[in-house]
């Protein structure tokens, strides 16, 4: 949430300089604002200029899927575009966008889909086929890594050091303690000196309390 804090800052300047103050009507232009990838361009150029282009998020993923009993949600996102793609022909672009985000985070839900209720109920392959549980298929959960660390507050009279992470990366430009992951066949102790030697020169003396 910070980093997208950070690309809203920019992406204003940006639209500010070279955009007059509008925010572009340009898939391609949209591109080249800070933040603003596929996703989010589409959703803009959909829903605010009535353009067609689909939007596609993990709700609309879903409906999609069942609706055409398409296997993995790992398939490409130009292969579900497709399928949106075909409403657009009748119907505003905008509305069709939030219609299917809407129907996949209120109806078309993951674990308990009211299926009964679905406005679409009739044209989807999966209800018909009494499968939507088996759409779409269950990714592997990635596995969560688990690091010991440890953090120090290092005092200097009235006073404590914090850092600043670097610019890239997980938590970029945030403030932190010193500190970092305990290495192998390392204590706490020793790693919170090495740590904050590496990150600060500096040499510090740890006190019991």
């Amino acid at each position: 949430y910070y980093r997208r804090a950070i690309n809203i800052y920019h992406a204003y300047r940006k639209i500010k300089k070279y955009y007059n103050n509008k925010i572009p009507d340009s898939y391609d232009d949209l591109l080249t604002l800070p933040g603003i990838g596929d996703y989010t361009a589409s959703a803009i150029l959909s829903i605010a200029y009535n353009k067609p282009y689909a939007s596609i998020d993990a709700n609309i993923k879903r409906v999609i899927s069942r609706l055409y009993t398409i296997p993995s949600s790992k398939q490409k996102i130009l292969v579900y575009k497709k399928y949106v793609d075909f409403f657009f022909i009748k119907y505003n672009p905008g509305i069709i966008n939030q219609s299917l985000m809407d129907l996949g985070r209120e109806i078309c839900t993951t674990k308990t889909p009211k299926c009964t209720i679905c406005p679409i109920n009739i044209t989807c392959i999966s209800y018909k086929q009494n499968t939507v549980s088996l759409f779409p298929e269950k990714n592997k959960p990635k596995k969560i890594p688990f690091y010991n660390i440890v953090v120090g507050i290092v005092y200097k009279k009235n006073s404590f050091l914090i850092s600043k992470r670097k610019k890239n990366g997980m938590l970029a430009n945030l403030w932190e303690l010193p500190g970092g992951k305990i290495e192998k066949n390392e204590n706490s102790i020793q790693c919170l000196k090495r740590e904050i030697k590496e990150e600060t020169d500096l040499t510090i003396k740890v006190k019991k309390y």
